[in-house]
């Protein structure tokens, strides 16, 4: 058994990017997806995963689970076509990884809170031989450093669309802002710009 606990410092990104969307739940989805799928292919074998329930984020945990791995050869490889969502109280697992959780927010809270010190239990986990548990923290140098970049117009170049290609978009198709719209309209583009990669390969053979 291991696992992986992605952390992420909500007031810090209120503070940074108030208003925001709420980046902290997808970005470590995504993360984890990403972690999952490099333990499955160096273990070799096809991961099927569970998540806790949530009417809020079924829906688009699913839009992304199936979006990331679509967009990914290595996860489409080693991720299983379906994801399946159950209730912690009836799942050994899921309440396992909601006590890695909530030692990763723990972690983050004391790095950033008013009160630091090391937890016993996370000592445990940290020390296993090999080690088998790991946590990640994202705060304020990471929203920072992502204002910085989004400000610049870096990100928008990288990615290939901006804000005003995302609010077009919407008026198109009607649709209001929100999440799962945004879900949505990134996964067009990525659409899109494999469609012109082809085009442009097709083109010069």
């Amino acid at each position: 058994m291991g696992g992986i606990g992605i952390a992420i410092d909500l007031v810090a990104q209120q503070e940074i990017l108030p208003g925001s969307l709420p980046l902290a739940y997808y970005r470590s989805f995504l993360e984890a997806l990403s972690r999952v799928g490099y333990v499955a292919e160096q273990m070799g074998e096809i991961a099927k995963i569970t998540f806790d329930i949530s009417t809020e984020n079924e829906y688009n945990a699913s839009l992304l689970y199936s979006y990331m791995r679509n967009g990914d050869e290595k996860l489409a490889k080693w991720l299983h076509p379906k994801i399946s969502f159950v209730q912690a109280r009836h799942s050994h697992r899921v309440q396992t990884a909601d006590l890695l959780a909530y030692e990763a927010w723990k972690a983050l809270n004391h790095t950033v809170g008013p009160i630091k010190r090391e937890r016993a239990s996370w000592l445990a986990l940290r020390n296993t031989n090999p080690q088998r548990f790991e946590t990640f923290s994202y705060s304020t140098d990471w929203f920072t450093d992502l204002k910085k970049h989004l400000q610049s117009g870096e990100i928008p170049k990288q990615v290939g669309f901006n804000e005003d290609d995302y609010k077009k978009w919407l008026s198109d198709k009607r649709r209001q802002h929100n999440m799962s719209n945004l879900i949505m309209f990134i996964d067009s583009m990525r659409q899109e710009m494999k469609s012109k990669e082809f085009e442009k390969f097709s083109e010069t053979t």
